[in-house]
Parts: structure tokens; sequence; C-alpha cells
């Protein structure tokens, strides 16, 4: 009901920095000490599955089914197939040494945003990645991403060519919510929307 009501959930792992759902009732989270848990009962109970690869800390995770799904730390990206029970390493592409956020779309398929708001998309499992483009201005003098953070400050979804993605900026002493969509896989963008927020947000997604 679009938060108005909550239902409570429990939580008995580290402090989480992502979340993802695929329906009702599949949750998959990651956090501290690379921990991935996963719930088939609307976080109303959790299941530890393996630690994610790299680390110290998972900040950026996406399903794509029941069983599939991307996660990253800040520094390492990989993939699951049997619903985080082990983790295969997808390589990133050159020059990128740290990752923002994480949008699989298929098994081996799917985006990542570097630390320098590039957007890049793989199709092989990260043997190669198309740079697609910078949706959110990086040098703007009127707003700055919160980048390089333990937390996920920009989320991305995409749906065939059909995307939106959504970050977090400060702008002076003020936090906004840009809000951004694609229709041709990432190429173009639209003109961001601007949202002031009242108190600074840890995450998005």
């Amino acid at each position: 009901d679009g938060g108005k009501t909550w239902n409570k959930g429990a939580n008995q792992s580290m402090c989480m920095f992502a979340c993802d759902m695929i329906d009702d009732t599949n949750y998959f989270a990651t956090g501290n000490g690379k921990d991935f848990i996963l719930s088939k009962h609307a976080g109303k109970s959790w299941d530890h599955g393996s630690d994610i690869l790299g680390g110290p800390k998972g900040k950026s995770i996406s399903f794509t089914s029941r069983t599939h799904g991307w996660a990253a730390s800040k520094t390492v990206l990989c993939e699951t197939v049997d619903r985080g029970q082990t983790w295969s390493k997808i390589d990133l592409p050159e020059g990128v040494s740290m990752i923002e956020t994480v949008s699989a779309i298929a098994e081996k398929c799917g985006y990542i945003v570097s630390s320098k708001g590039q957007l890049y998309r793989t199709l092989d499992a990260g043997k190669t990645w198309t740079e697609l483009s910078t949706p959110i201005p990086m040098n703007s003098d009127a707003f700055k991403p919160v980048f390089t953070t333990d937390n996920q400050s920009i989320a991305i979804r995409m749906d065939t060519d059909k995307g939106t993605l959504a970050t977090i900026c400060k702008a002076g002493k003020s936090s906004i919510l840009l809000i951004t969509t694609t229709e041709d896989g990432g190429k173009t963008w639209s003109k961001a929307e601007k949202h002031t927020l009242k108190n600074a947000p840890m995450t998005v997604i």
C-alpha cells in the first residue's frame, strides 16, 4: 500500500546494505561479512546462503529468479545459479576498480555502474563489456552523487531495453533523489527528476 503500513520481519544476521525481491515471498539481502541471506516467507524468516565473493561487505544484489542472481561488494562481482549455495566471479570491465550497483537481467547477462558513474553491460559473464553511458552527471556544480560508500546509493533495474535508475545526491546541505529512465538499453537517459528529501537516506533500491 505504498508504505502506509509495514509487516514485521526478522533479521538474525549482520548489517544489511542491499536487498532485492522477485515476488511477494522471495527476498534476498547482503551486507557485512560478505553475508548473504534469503527468505521464502516474505522476510518473516531467513536462511543463510554462502558468503558472496570479495569483501568485506556485500553492497548490491539483483536476482532474476528464485535461483539466479548477481551480488557485489565494492570491488568484486559474482553470480549464482543455485540460490546462493555457490557463487562464481565475473570479471569487471578494464579500468573499473569499484562497483556502485548491479542489475542482473539473465544468466551471465547484466549491468553495473562504476564509481565513476559509467554504465556497462555484459552478455557473456564479463568476458566482454560494453560501456553505454554515464546516466548521472558526475561533475555537476548543483549536486554530487554519494558514491564509494558501503551503502548502495544508486540503483538500476532493466527490463529488455527499458530501465529506471535512481541516485542519492548531495546538493549543498540537502539530499536529493534523482530518477531517470531509458528506452534504448541504457544508451541514452531522460532528463532526471529531482526530489528533495527531508532526511539523508542511507540507500536506494
